[in-house]
């Protein structure tokens, strides 16, 4: 069996054009990556929910009812606070993996965001990292909502990854936003990490390029530039400054501004949807 990197990397090799199948092919790796680092994750997590759980249940319920103990009852509510963390945290895993068809339909752009953030709340608590959202309601839109997932996925992934080796006493904060404008939507994603060199800048979207040394394949942004501008007509944009942070942006136009650019002509005929703005 091929790894996720050779697997990824075999897609990019090929000089097949962009399509349908290299995309799924891609979302299934980039999923399986993804679920891998999540399940070792979840043992983590459900450790510390299920310790208050076994502690405070050998108290039973039954005896601080009998005898009216509001300190155990207290320690009960405890108990099921920590089961519906839990309970949240499976479901969510759960909902995620069975996102994986690439089908085109309708890409609920808010909803996948709230869903991503959630599912890495724990993560960016245990690594110390703040993660804030400014998520403003934004037009529906047609395309491939595991596509858009597998990109956010990416995203907030590679934000988390900025503070590797940044002092734990040092404030950490990443922020994702959305809003609508001027007929595109707007997704942003920017974190106040290590940055990225200047002579780099050029480089992130190039197929193979990794700042990550033997822990990175390097062709995760080259994916999401392939989903978000072949498959949604957007772009990605990044700005960024070494040691202080950056800051990635991805903007997708709306159905309107989308069907406006199909119907466009030039000397009488139509041009189709393009990435530049």
């Amino acid at each position: 069996m091929s790894t996720i990197e050779e697997e990824l990397q075999e897609i990019f090799d090929s000089n097949e054009s962009p399509d349908e199948e290299r995309l799924r092919r891609y979302i299934r790796a980039e999923k399986n990556s993804a679920l891998s680092f999540l399940v070792s994750s979840i043992v983590h997590d459900s450790r510390g929910f299920i310790t208050p759980i076994l502690g405070m249940a050998e108290m039973g319920k039954m005896r601080a009812q009998e005898r009216k103990d509001t300190e155990t009852v207290a320690c009960f509510e405890t108990i099921l606070e920590s089961a519906e963390k839990l309970n949240d945290l499976i479901n969510n895993l759960l909902d995620f993996s069975k996102r994986g068809e690439f089908t085109r339909g309708t890409v609920y752009i808010t909803d996948l965001l709230e869903s991503v953030v959630k599912l890495y709340e724990s993560h960016y608590i245990h690594a110390g990292v703040n993660l804030e959202t400014d998520l403003k309601e934004v037009p529906v839109i047609d395309g491939y909502p595991a596509g858009i997932e597998s990109v956010f996925v990416n995203m907030i992934t590679n934000a988390l990854q900025a503070y590797e080796g940044i002092p734990k006493e040092r404030p950490k904060t990443v922020q994702v936003r959305s809003y609508h404008q001027e007929g595109h939507i707007f997704i942003e994603f920017e974190d106040d990490g290590c940055g990225i060199q200047s002579e780099d800048l050029p480089k992130v979207f190039d197929k193979g390029y990794t700042t990550k040394g033997e822990k990175g394949h390097g062709i995760g942004l080259a994916n999401a530039m392939l989903i978000v501008k072949d498959s949604h007509f957007g772009k990605m944009s990044v700005e960024s400054e070494y040691n202080k942070g950056t800051k990635f942006t991805i903007k997708i136009p709306d159905a309107k501004t989308v069907k406006l650019m199909r119907e466009e002509t030039f000397f009488g005929q139509k041009r189709e949807p393009s990435s530049e703005t």
